[in-house]
């Protein structure tokens, strides 16, 4: 008889260690949860009810880094595609799209904040994409011919500045329209007394 009643009490023992176990696990488990709720939800858990509202907070901001991250994604393809046509700016540039390319990636880097054209002369553009004094004039008729967001700097100042002497030769990009729809002619135009000009 007392070895059953040992046995059963062994038994019991076993049983209330596991419950303990069980019991601390849980209490892991909910701790772990709740911190992390906290951690992702906006503001403080003073701030909330119940936990159930910190976990719909928590969905959320979740659901917003998510659609941020799906942006950025995004964003960061459209670069890389963009840099992949652009090619190696230090690479010599052997196609004229090549050379088109480096040509207004080095205007965009020579631009300050909120400037809309900048000039790029032919000079430049020689020492940029390593090619003669001869072909740099005719690239840059060449882009001003091909390309809605190329202008003639003579032919914006002309209207724009009555009285100025004419402007040296160079193509004058218009940074919206390589990014987007061109600029109209009357804005660059009007606008002409803020553009840069790459020497």
């Amino acid at each position: 008889m007392s070895d059953d009643v040992e046995a059963r009490v062994d038994e019991l023992q076993e049983q209330v260690e596991r419950l303990q176990d069980w019991s601390t696990q849980d209490q892991l488990e909910s701790a772990a949860l709740r911190q992390l709720v906290w951690r992702l939800a906006e503001g403080d858990a003073e701030d909330y009810d119940t936990i159930v509202r910190g976990v719909h907070s928590a969905l959320d901001r979740v659901e917003s880094m998510q659609e941020r991250m799906a942006d950025i994604e995004a964003e960061n393809e459209r670069l890389r595609s963009r840099l992949d046509k652009l090619g190696d700016i230090g690479a010599k540039k052997t196609s004229k799209p090549q050379k088109i390319a480096a040509i207004v990636t080095y205007a965009e880097q020579r631009r300050s904040d909120g400037q809309d054209a900048l000039v790029v002369k032919p000079g430049t553009i020689k020492g940029l994409v390593d090619i003669s004094d001869r072909y740099s004039y005719t690239l840059v008729d060449n882009i001003i011919d091909e390309y809605e967001w190329a202008h003639d700097p003579s032919e914006v100042q002309r209207y724009g500045a009555i009285g100025r002497a004419k402007p040296d030769k160079g193509v004058l990009i218009d940074f919206e329209g390589v990014h987007g729809d061109p600029v109209p002619l009357s804005k660059l135009i009007n606008d002409s007394g803020e553009k840069g000009v790459a020497n």
